[in-house]
């Protein structure tokens, strides 16, 4: 309530201060009103472009939480396959899923059909590293939505991980996008432990319209020889 209190503040002053330096300059009474609402119209826009903002600007919490929430799904997954490894190359324990989280932290997942065929073994163990995944990322909504993607592919050979967040529009998540990048680059460079470097040098960030993409394959044994 205060910032909208210092957002309508904001605006007066703004508005007064275009009218008055046109008052000192001769300005029409025509001029000062299509000023006055042009500034208005303009302000309000970007508070309500910053109202629809809800992804979170920490960059490098965001991409260190992916690659340890990688890290973690790679290791529950392999962990559940040993008593069924046939199902592996059947793709059971891969998923793809919209994942949201409301103010009190209860999470959805909704995994539609059309992007999971056939039978899919799903951990109760997979929600923390979700959990952790979204909050890193983006707010909490109290609306189940799609804004948040999750696709984790598990095979004989190659591991994927791919995160999709969903923006208001195409300037919020190439804004969006660019703050993951730079934080990947930096972590690229510094990060220490191998498995979580690994992990950051194959992985990149995209964006195709209003969508921010960060994707991740590996191959299996790379994985599996440092986590043994």
């Amino acid at each position: 309530m205060s910032n909208r209190k210092n957002n309508n503040s904001a605006l007066i002053l703004a508005t007064l201060g275009v009218y008055l330096g046109l008052v000192l300059v001769g300005a029409t009474p025509q001029v000062l009103a299509q000023a006055a609402m042009t500034k208005q119209f303009n302000v309000k826009d970007e508070i309500e472009h910053k109202d629809d903002l809800d992804i979170k600007p920490d960059g490098d919490k965001a991409i260190e939480q992916f690659a340890l929430s990688f890290g973690d799904l790679y290791k529950i997954a392999a962990e559940i396959s040993i008593d069924h490894p046939d199902k592996v190359s059947e793709g059971q324990y891969s998923f793809n899923c919209f994942f949201s989280q409301s103010q009190r932290g209860l999470s959805t997942m909704v995994c539609p059909g059309s992007l999971n065929n056939g039978t899919h073994i799903h951990s109760g163990r997979n929600n923390q590293p979700l959990r952790q995944l979204y909050d890193a990322f983006i707010a909490r909504s109290d609306s189940v939505h799609e804004k948040f993607l999750i696709q984790f592919g598990f095979g004989d050979a190659e591991v994927s991980f791919r995160t999709t967040i969903t923006a208001s529009d195409s300037l919020c998540a190439a804004s969006a996008a660019s703050v993951f990048d730079n934080a990947l680059a930096r972590h690229r460079l510094l990060e220490a432990n191998l498995i979580r470097s690994l992990i950051f040098e194959a992985s990149k960030v995209t964006v195709e319209n209003n969508k921010i993409i960060i994707v991740t394959r590996l191959p299996r044994g790379s994985l599996d020889s440092l986590l043994r």
